[in-house]
C-alpha cells in the first residue's frame, strides 16, 4: 500500500472514529451487544461440536467479560452485581466441557446481555 494510500485510509479511520458515540452507555451497550453475539456464537459451535471455533468464541467472550470486570468491579452495588452476573457468565464458559448443562447458564446469559443492551439503548434514547 502506497503512502497515500495509507494517509487516506488513516484519515477516513479517524473521521469514522470521530463519529462513534463514546457516551459510557453507548460504548456499554455495543460492549453487550457483541458480547451477546459471540456468546451466541460459542453456543451455536458446541451444538456444531465445531469445539476450535467454539473455543475461539470463548476466547473473546472471556476477554470482554475480564474487560467489563475490570471496568466496573468496586464503583457501586449495583455494578458489584453486573460483575457478579459476568463472573457467572465466565464461569459458565469456562465450565461447558464438564458439565454439558452450562449451556443452559450460557443461553440465560445470552438474553441477559441482550435485556443489558436494551437498557442501555433505552438510556441513550431517554437522554
Amino acid at each position: 500500500m502506497s503512502y497515500a494510500n495509507q494517509a487516506a485510509a488513516a484519515s477516513a479511520a479517524y473521521r469514522t472514529s470521530q463519529q462513534l458515540d463514546q457516551r459510557p452507555a453507548a460504548v456499554l451497550a455495543a460492549v453487550h451487544q457483541e458480547l451477546a453475539s459471540v456468546v451466541n456464537s460459542a453456543i451455536a459451535a458446541y451444538r456444531r461440536r465445531a469445539l476450535d471455533e467454539m473455543c475461539r468464541h470463548n476466547a473473546r467472550a472471556v476477554h470482554l467479560l475480564w474487560g467489563l470486570m475490570a471496568a466496573l468491579d468496586g464503583h457501586s452495588p449495583e455494578t458489584g452485581r453486573l460483575v457478579e452476573g459476568y463472573a457467572r457468565l465466565r464461569d459458565a464458559i469456562n465450565r461447558v466441557f464438564v458439565d454439558s448443562n452450562e449451556i443452559n447458564t450460557l443461553e440465560a446469559g445470552v438474553e441477559w446481555l441482550r435485556q443489558l443492551t436494551r437498557n442501555f439503548l433505552n438510556e441513550l434514547r431517554a437522554a
